[in-house]
């Protein structure tokens, strides 16, 4: 079994609420496109595309981070976030898809209950 953390302010915005009530989950870098199917090093180029004033290290671990999320977390794959007054919220995922050529999403299955910490 696979288990993943993420963030709930992907590209600048707080998307907790939306993650809740609409079952998916996210990750920023809106200007590089749909990414099914896309090779490691055509990812590093539509980042170095899109933000061409970032180092070789920062294109480095975004596209780390992105190519986890696209491929290496899988349908039923764990994913925990942190929640409102220091809960954690535990989700299955579910199929890649793509919201409006703008966010990376997965849809998932919610857990019904969270963790409190």
């Amino acid at each position: 079994m696979n288990i993943f953390q993420i963030k709930t302010k992907p590209h600048g915005t707080i998307r907790l609420n939306e993650f809740l009530k609409y079952h998916f989950i996210c990750i920023g870098w809106p200007g590089i496109g749909n990414l099914q199917g896309v090779s490691k090093e055509e990812i590093r180029e539509r980042l170095k595309k899109d933000r061409p004033k970032d180092n070789e290290r920062t294109i480095g671990v975004d596209l780390g981070n992105i190519w986890a999320f696209v491929n290496t977390m899988k349908e039923n794959s764990v994913v925990l976030f942190q929640g409102h007054h220091h809960n954690v919220h535990i989700i299955k995922v579910g199929p890649y898809n793509m919201l409006k050529n703008l966010i990376m999403i997965k849809m998932v299955c919610v857990t019904n209950g969270s963790l409190n910490y």
